[in-house]
C-alpha cells in the first residue's frame, strides 16, 4: 500500500531527508568562516542523515535483512533501528520537537530581536513564517484530529503521511538557508552574509 512501511511515502520522506542532508553539507561547506553556523550545519547534517537511516531502518528491507535477536520484543515494528525501541514515546518526543523548532523558535526569532540574535550568535538556522505554519500544520497532523476532520481509508497510517511532511518541511528548511547564504532571500540577515 502507498502510506505502509516501505511503500512511497516512506521511500519518498527519505529521499526528501537525503535532500535536506546534501543541502546542509553545501552550506556547511560555505559556511567554514562562520564557526557557529559551520558547527550547527554539521550537526543538521548528521541528524538529517541519522533520520534517513532510521526511516528506511538501515536498509533492512531493501537488503531483507532479518532484525537481530537482540532487538526481539523490544522494537515495536521489529524493525533494525532505535526510534521504535522505546514503543511510540520517540514518535511523540520528535513531534514536540518538530513543533517548538519548527514552529515556537520562528515566532520568537519573528518578533524579538534578541531571540533572532540569540540564534544567529549560535548558528541555528530558522524557519520562515511561513515555514512555521507548515510546521505548525504537521504537528497538527494527529490520528485524532484527522478521524475527527475526515474519514480516513482502514489502514490509513497517518504517522507515514506526518513524517513525509515533516521531511519535505526541513528540506524547504534548509533550501531557504541557502537562499539567505546566496542572499536571494530578503529576510536575510546582515551577520549571516559571508
Amino acid at each position: 500500500m502507498i502510506n505502509m512501511e516501505n511503500g512511497i511515502i516512506e521511500n519518498l520522506s527519505v529521499l526528501f531527508l537525503i535532500i535536506a542532508f546534501l543541502f546542509s553539507v553545501t552550506l556547511l561547506l560555505k559556511l567554514r568562516a562562520q564557526r557557529a553556523r559551520f558547527v550547527m550545519h554539521g550537526i543538521m547534517a548528521f541528524l538529517f542523515f541519522l533520520m534517513a537511516g532510521e526511516e528506511m531502518s538501515w536498509g533492512q528491507n531493501l537488503f531483507d535483512l532479518a532484525e537481530p535477536a537482540i532487538l526481539n520484543g523490544i522494537n515495536v515494528q521489529g524493525e533494525i533501528n532505535l526510534h521504535n525501541m522505546f514503543g511510540y514515546f520517540a514518535d511523540h518526543f520528535f513531534i514536540a520537537g518538530i513543533f517548538i523548532y519548527g514552529f515556537v523558535l520562528p515566532f520568537f526569532a519573528h518578533f524579538s530581536p534578541f531571540c533572532r540574535k540569540f540564534f544567529d550568535f549560535f548558528g541555528i538556522p530558522i524557519a520562515s513564517l511561513g515555514l512555521a505554519i507548515g510546521f505548525f500544520m504537521v504537528s497538527m497532523l494527529q490520528n485524532w484530529i484527522a478521524g475527527a476532520l475526515i474519514a480516513l481509508p482502514a489502514g490509513f497510517r497517518i504517522e507515514e503521511l506526518r513524517e513525509l511532511l515533516t521531511a519535505i518541511a526541513l528540506s524547504v528548511l534548509m533550501w531557504e538557508s541557502w537562499l539567505l547564504l546566496n542572499g536571494k532571500n530578503k529576510r536575510m540577515e546582515p551577520s549571516f552574509k559571508t
